[in-house]
């Protein structure tokens, strides 16, 4: 990977990231503002229509045991992701309407609080 020294910075990432995008490399979403009710099998069965899923993991208070309304979903193809995002994206579901989005990785764009 010598040709990575000379390539200026941020092109190697910046065309990596357009590599996975369009081969399918998995996808993290963001579930958020879920009716406290709402459990990961409902989540997975809507999720499941638009492809397989690795995991969804929805976000529980420590100390209540209570969901804290927002969940994580993972994709294995960033195509179907893509599709579930855009169509469920405020989507009614338990009486609230869900927001869906790509997560963002750590600490990208977000400050350190």
């Amino acid at each position: 990977m010598a040709w990575l020294h000379h390539a200026p910075n941020g092109i190697f990432w910046r065309s990596l990231r357009k590599f996975k995008s369009i081969h399918g490399a998995s996808m993290k979403i963001l579930v958020r503002n879920l009716a406290r009710e709402t459990t990961e099998e409902e989540l997975l069965a809507l999720f499941k229509e638009y492809g397989d899923v690795q995991y969804c993991k929805i976000v529980m208070d420590k100390k209540t045991g209570i969901s804290k309304g927002f969940c994580f979903v993972e994709m294995p193809r960033a195509g179907e992701a893509k599709a579930a995002i855009k169509s469920l994206n405020a989507k009614p579901v338990g009486g609230k309407n869900i927001r869906v989005k790509n997560a963002e990785t750590k600490g990208a764009g977000v400050a350190e609080r």
